[in-house]
């Protein structure tokens, strides 16, 4: 079922999935329209420490949910990408209602403007792997004057310098609003979802700004080969039992 509420927040939900093992969890996810290529230049990395605000607070409320539900079968997952921010939970069916109320609990559903202190919650974040680390340099070539470029790794060192609580929440206040946000449930009662998200997804009059284009896409200069083809070539080798990785590109890339 799906369902666009007068806030703008859509709802999707399915309801009843016949095959184990997915028929005895409900699963919740909110999806905004608020990752890394929303930030300004000098916004680079405040969605990392955002995801950070959410995560923690999820340890804060690990044992309410644990509690409720007797074992540790419920689960919890916030992350990014460039174009999306989201949050999500799975517990067993009967569960429900419990993690819905746990789950208004976010700041992810509320007013950012109206949470005191935030960003004395942030968590470190560990350091990028050397799989990610290729991957984030093609991007960068690619969308090189756009913020497409952005990374989804920020720096643990530097975020709590750089960032004000009042940026953080003019950037959540804009982007993380229910105009730009899809909430989809699994074995949850579509009714239910609904009701939810009209009374938790915080509301916005205003359309969050739009993110810019790249005037690049495959890099700002090509090369005239003889081939067509552009081709990126990633690979990783172990030295002295650690690991190097790099990108090679080869024809017009």
């Amino acid at each position: 079922q799906l369902t666009k509420l007068p806030s703008g927040l859509i709802v999707v939900s399915a309801e009843h999935l016949p095959r184990p093992p997915l028929n005895d969890q409900a699963h919740l996810m909110l999806m905004y329209r608020a990752g890394a290529r929303y930030e300004t230049s000098e916004q680079t990395g405040l969605v990392g420490l955002i995801k950070g605000i959410v995560s923690t607070e999820w340890e804060n409320v690990r044992s309410e949910l644990s509690h409720a539900s007797g074992d540790s079968e419920s689960y919890f997952g916030c992350f990014f990408s460039p174009d999306y921010f989201c949050v999500r939970i799975s517990v067993p069916h009967h569960l429900s209602q419990p993690a819905l109320n746990v789950f208004g609990h976010f700041a992810a559903f509320k007013d950012w403007k109206n949470l005191p202190e935030i960003s004395s919650s942030v968590v470190p974040r560990a350091p990028p792997s050397m799989q990610y680390i290729p991957s984030a340099y093609v991007r960068r070539v690619a969308y090189r004057d756009s913020s497409l470029s952005h990374s989804i790794r920020s720096s643990p060192h530097t975020a709590r310098i750089k960032y004000t609580d009042a940026l953080i929440r003019h950037f959540a206040s804009t982007r993380m609003v229910a105009s730009e946000a899809v909430l989809c449930g699994i074995n949850v009662e579509h009714e239910k979802l609904c009701e939810f998200g009209e009374k938790h997804v915080p509301g916005s009059r205003m359309r969050a700004p739009p993110a810019p284009d790249s005037r690049y896409v495959g890099g700002e200069w090509r090369r005239e080969v003889e081939c067509d083809s552009a081709y990126v070539v990633i690979g990783e080798s172990r030295r002295g039992g650690g690991r190097c990785a790099g990108y090679r590109s080869a024809g017009r890339a």
